[in-house]
């Protein structure tokens, strides 16, 4: 008897153990390519640039949550934890809420099908978590970190879920380099300058006085002081 306990105790422990493999399974955070990030991975995002409407500088995250399985209606909820903020707000619109963060803290920002979320590419399969960090000022130099975790759902009917576990987290921190000890384009790397822009956005076919906006070949946007 005691045997068969510890079987069916052996049996349920490896029953568990498998849905939380097939958990990690289900959701993953990729790059906008649908390159998936190892779990727990720290990456860094530095590129400086207008939103759309050109009225603020942002750090976009670049990060999307792409599904691995269709076996089950399966469903994906999103929590972010602020590790450290130096400055600014950190803008999260993924996969039912838009939240404006300042402080450090954990929030959760419900739960949907991948499929239903505002930022679904049917195409692609992929839906962006919709994150920036917006800096206080454009020369407010710092850090901002937060690590967002995907959990695993299963939909049982409306607004009824069943948590199968943890999928996948990830941490991104965003910076925004102080340029002051650069005078020039020129620097110690391969890259080379492909526009050139002033703060208000115009671009600019050589150097003018004061902070120039330099995109170059490698992605990077960096802040230029012209004397």
């Amino acid at each position: 008897m005691k045997k068969m306990i510890l079987l069916c105790v052996a049996f349920l422990s490896a029953i568990a153990t498998f849905a939380q493999q097939d958990a990690n399974r289900v959701f993953v955070f990729t790059d906008k390519d649908g390159n998936a990030f190892e779990n727990g991975a720290t990456i860094e995002r530095d590129k400086l640039e207008f939103d759309d409407f050109e009225e603020f500088k942002q750090i976009l995250s670049d990060v999307y949550v792409k599904q691995t399985a269709t076996d089950k209606s399966y469903a994906v909820s999103m929590s972010v934890k602020i590790n450290s903020i130096d400055n600014g707000t950190l803008k999260v619109c993924f996969p039912m809420s838009c939240l404006q963060l300042v402080k450090p803290g954990t929030s959760d920002l419900g739960k949907n099908a991948l499929s239903e979320t505002a930022s679904y590419n049917k195409e692609t399969g992929l839906a962006s978590i919709l994150t920036e960090w917006i800096p206080k000022s454009e020369d407010a130099w710092g850090t901002c970190e937060a690590t967002f975790t995907l959990t695993t759902l299963i939909k049982k009917s409306f607004l009824d879920y069943t948590t199968v576990g943890k999928s996948s987290d990830i941490t991104i921190r965003f910076i925004n380099r102080d340029p002051s000890a650069i005078n020039g384009v020129a620097d110690n790397s391969a890259a080379k300058e492909v526009a050139r822009y002033t703060v208000g956005g115009q671009r600019i076919n050589a150097p003018v006085k004061g902070i120039n906006i330099v995109k170059l070949s490698d992605g990077r946007t960096v802040k230029v002081n012209v004397k």
